[in-house]
């Protein structure tokens, strides 16, 4: 058994490895909006069992998803990429724009969004986020050029690149909207073209990429033979397709996503059998660490498995008719494989703190996720075995959902603990 002493914090969070970077500031901000998010989440889910004057449905959740991926999301990763790359990258000046200009971005989305929805300013303030993205990402590409190549870095290049891919679909949105109307097929597809790569690409090659590193930071040696490399590259780009069938129902979509998925689940059973094999001989700092790894890792494999079994058309048809698996799905990338995978590394690095009140936070947080996943799913199947719905579904859903916020604010809470545990062996 690990035991748990305690002893005095630095003034900033101990274990930092950067020295032109205000860590504590970066996370504090990142999980600010991170809660404001999860207060976005838990308002929309009240609406279905009570009023809320002077806020519109449609607004909130605009405002929720804007600022859960170009805010929370982007942060957790970039974030941890400064973490883990930077006294290679030396991005310097590049940290503290990104950081201010995206707290701008996210600022001015929350409240246009909120008050207007899509309109010129809220989408002004997205612009702003892609710029600001994109400067950031040209910068992690110039430096890796003179860095050495490792599997990290490669997945960390592919990352920026996906996110880069993705924007199209973001900027074709206004265009086909106002040529083609909100009803042609392109205006849904431009959308879903921007959420697959951030969710596919972006997000969870970002997260790849940080697992390696720190794998590689002990002196772990990872391979990947260029054909795996293909495979992968291959699936991300065929199973956008699933997207596509959702408006342009053709046999040839489902039969080249199906190609896809299975392509998807070669490369990820390699990557996942490289991770565990080396997690396996790493000690981590904290018992916290493993169990948000598993959750992280557990919530990855699970992704691709749901993913290859939209191989069979019909439940390919399912899978996106059905709203409550299309959040479900999305939590589990958002909140399961990318969340609790990428937070798992930085609260063993120290770069998140590790004390009572962070523990109670991640372990209501998780609890928070899984119950609410299962309670999503399960919904979903029971409307597609045409069961109806669970008994007070929405006041459930709704109760459950409040350990989410609940949990962030906890762990923003613990930033604010002069002490930390440490375990020793």
């Amino acid at each position: 058994m690990e035991q748990a002493d305690i002893t005095q914090m630095d003034s900033d969070l101990p274990g930092n490895k950067l020295n032109d970077f205000n860590t504590r500031r970066w996370f504090i901000i990142a999980f600010s909006i991170f809660l404001a998010a999860g207060i976005l989440g838990l308002t929309m889910r009240y609406i279905f069992i009570g009023e809320v004057p002077f806020l519109k449905y449609q607004n909130v959740m605009h405002t929720h998803s804007h600022i859960a991926l170009m805010g929370w999301a982007f942060m957790l990763v970039s974030g941890g990429i400064i973490y883990f790359f930077n006294e290679e990258l030396h991005l310097g000046k590049v940290i503290r724009n990104t950081l201010f200009l995206n707290t701008i971005s996210v600022i001015g989305m929350t409240i246009t969004f909120i008050l207007q929805g899509y309109a010129f300013e809220s989408i002004a303030f997205s612009t702003l986020h892609l710029v600001v993205a994109f400067y950031f990402g040209i910068n992690v590409l110039r430096k890796l050029k003179s860095s050495q190549k490792s599997t990290s870095h490669r997945f960390l290049r592919w990352s920026i690149y996906w996110y880069m891919l993705s924007s199209l679909g973001l900027l074709a949105i206004g265009p086909v909207s106002s040529m083609l109307g909100q009803l042609h097929p392109l205006y849904s597809g431009s959308i879903q073209f921007f959420l697959h790569f951030q969710f596919n690409g972006w997000f969870t090659f970002g997260a790849l990429a940080l697992v390696f590193k720190f794998i590689e930071d002990r002196d772990h040696n990872v391979y990947f033979s260029t054909p795996i490399w293909i495979v992968l590259i291959t699936s991300v780009l065929l199973t956008y397709l699933l997207s596509v069938t959702c408006s342009t129902p053709l046999d040839v979509l489902f039969y080249l996503n199906a190609a896809g998925v299975v392509l998807q689940g070669i490369a990820y059973g390699s990557i996942l059998n490289q991770i565990i094999k080396h997690l396996k001989s790493i000690k981590f700092n904290f018992p916290l660490v493993r169990t948000l790894i598993i959750l992280g890792l557990g919530s990855l494999t699970i992704k691709v498995i749901i993913q290859m079994a939209v191989v069979i058309p019909f439940i390919a048809v399912i899978s996106y008719t059905i709203h409550n698996y299309v959040v479900a799905f999305i939590h589990l990338i958002m909140l399961g494989s990318i969340t609790f995978t990428i937070a798992a590394l930085l609260v063993n690095e120290s770069a998140l703190p590790y004390n009572k009140t962070a523990i109670y936070g991640w372990s209501i947080l998780a609890f928070g996720f899984i119950l609410t996943e299962f309670i999503l799913f399960g919904q979903g199947t029971l409307l597609w075995i045409k069961f109806g719905f669970i008994p007070g579904y929405y006041e459930v859903l709704f109760g459950s959902s409040t350990l989410l916020p609940i949990g962030i604010a906890l762990i923003l809470l613990s930033f604010r603990r002069k002490r930390v545990l440490k375990t020793t062996g």
